[in-house]
C-alpha cells in the first residue's frame, strides 16, 4: 500500500446531542486508521448547557477528545446572541492554532461551521475536503443567517478542491446548488459496522425469552421527533393489529413518556418500551420482525442516509421504510428488501401492510437483507477510503 499522508478531521458543531454525527464520525475516524490513514483530529463543540467544562472533554461512546469554548457561567448569565459571538472568537482562535499544525502536503477534511476557516485561506491545503453530512435547509429558509450560510457553503464548493457526501442525491443537490467538484467527489454513506452488527445471539432463543416466539414483531428505533413520524409509524401499527391482532411493536427510544402517550389506543400487551446504548441494539434488533424508517417527502429526507437502515438490514430486518428516503427507497422497491410506506397516504397503508406480508413470507429474505447490508458496510468501503488518501499522496509525491 503506497504511504498514507497525514488527514486532519477538523469538525465544527455538535457531537453531543446528534448521535447520527457522533456515530458517523466516530466509524470514519476508526477505518481511516484501519486504512493506514494517520488521521489527527481536531473537533470543536458548540457549548449546549453550563455543566460542560471549558477546554478538551471526552464524551461518551467517543474516544476523541471535544473542545468547549470556556465561559460556562456566561452562558447562563449573557443573552444567546452575545455568548455566540464570543463563542466565535474562540472558535476563530481554534482554526487559527489548528490550521498551523496542517502542512502543506497534508491533506484536510473538513465539516460543519466553517466560515472561519475562509479567514485563514492562505493556510488551506492543496488537498482540501467538504465532508457535507446535511443540509442547513433542514432549518428552514428565508432568514438572514440562512443566506449567510448559503453564501459561506458557497465559498467551501470553491475553496475545498474534493467532497464527501452520504448519499448520491446529496451529491446531485450539491451540485446544482454550487457547481461540480474541481476533484473528487466520494460518496461515504453512513455504514454499518459489521463487528457490532448483527449479533451472533441465538435470535430462536431471544424470541422465546422475550415470550414472542410466534408473534409479528415490528421494531422502530430512534426518538419520538415528528420529522422521524413516530406519530405515523405507531398510527400505522394500529392498523397492522386489526389484521394481525398478536403483532408485537418493539420501541428502543429514549423518549419513553411521549411514546407511551402515543401508544394509549393499543393494548398493552402489543408493545413494549426500552432503551439501551447504541452498542448494544445488535443483540435485540436480530429479534425483530421487520423495523420502521417512515420519512416525509422533504428534500432533507430525500438526500439522507441513516444509519438505521443498513443496521436493520444487518440484522435481518426488511425495511419499512418512506417513499424518498436517500437512494435506499429505490434500493428497497427494486430489491425486495421491505416495504415503501408514504406516512402522509395512510389510505394506502392496509395495501402495503398486506405488501409487508408477502415480503416477510418470501424465502431467503432475511439473508438477502444481510446481504445488502455486507455492501453498506465500514468494512466494505474500507478500500475505497484506503484508494482516495493512498492516491491523494501518491498525486502529491508525483
Amino acid at each position: 500500500m503506497p504511504e498514507s499522508r497525514r488527514v486532519h478531521l477538523l469538525v465544527v458543531g455538535d457531537v453531543v446531542e446528534s448521535v447520527g454525527t457522533r456515530s458517523y464520525l466516530r466509524e470514519m475516524i476508526r477505518y481511516l486508521r484501519l486504512a493506514g490513514v494517520d488521521t489527527r483530529v481536531h473537533m470543536f463543540q458548540f457549548r449546549l448547557n453550563g455543566k460542560m467544562p471549558a477546554g478538551d472533554n471526552h464524551i461518551d461512546d467517543f474516544d476523541e477528545r471535544v473542545f468547549v469554548a470556556s465561559g460556562a457561567k456566561w452562558f447562563g448569565c449573557l443573552p444567546r446572541p452575545f455568548y455566540r459571538l464570543y463563542e466565535r472568537l474562540v472558535l476563530l482562535r481554534f482554526l487559527r492554532r489548528t490550521m498551523r499544525q496542517i502542512k502543506a502536503d497534508d491533506a484536510l477534511v473538513a465539516s460543519g461551521c466553517l466560515g472561519g476557516v475562509h479567514l485563514l485561506g492562505s493556510r488551506m491545503p492543496a488537498d482540501a475536503w467538504w465532508l457535507k453530512l446535511g443540509l442547513i435547509e433542514e432549518e428552514g429558509g428565508g432568514t438572514l443567517r440562512f443566506r449567510v450560510r448559503k453564501w459561506i457553503e458557497s465559498m467551501h464548493a470553491r475553496r475545498f478542491r474534493n467532497r464527501i457526501i452520504v448519499s448520491e442525491p446529496m451529491g446531485g443537490f450539491v451540485d446544482s446548488e454550487y457547481g461540480e467538484a474541481a476533484g473528487e467527489q466520494l460518496v461515504l454513506p453512513c455504514l454499518v459496522d459489521l463487528e457490532k452488527f448483527p449479533s451472533v445471539a441465538d435470535r430462536q432463543a431471544l424470541r422465546r425469552s422475550l415470550g414472542l416466539d410466534d408473534r409479528l414483531i415490528v421494531a422502530y428505533v430512534g426518538t419520538a421527533a415528528p420529522w422521524q413520524c413516530a406519530a405515523e409509524t405507531v398510527a400505522l401499527f394500529e392498523q397492522l393489529i386489526e389484521l394481525v391482532p398478536d403483532a408485537f411493536f418493539w420501541v428502543f427510544t429514549p423518549d419513553q413518556d411521549r411514546f407511551r402517550a402515543l401508544l394509549t389506543h393499543i393494548p398493552e400487551e402489543n408493545w413494549r418500551l426500552e432503551f439501551c446504548p447504541h452498542h448494544e441494539l445488535a443483540a435485540y434488533l436480530s429479534a425483530a420482525d421487520v423495523g420502521c424508517l417512515l420519512r416525509h417527502r422533504t428534500i432533507v429526507n430525500r438526500v439522507a442516509s441513516p444509519l438505521k437502515f443498513p443496521e436493520y438490514l444487518a440484522c435481518g430486518l426488511p425495511v419499512l421504510i418512506g417513499p424518498e428516503v436517500g437512494h435506499y427507497s429505490d434500493m428497497v422497491r427494486q430489491e425486495r428488501l421491505g416495504v415503501v410506506i408514504d406516512p402522509d397516504q395512510p389510505e394506502t397503508w392496509s395495501r402495503s401492510i398486506e405488501e409487508m406480508q408477502t415480503v416477510l413470507a418470501t424465502s431467503g429474505v432475511r439473508e438477502r437483507c444481510r446481504h445488502r447490508a455486507q455492501q453498506l458496510s465500514w468494512q466494505a468501503f474500507l478500500p475505497q477510503l484506503q484508494c482516495s488518501f493512498s492516491r491523494t499522496s501518491r498525486t502529491a509525491a508525483e
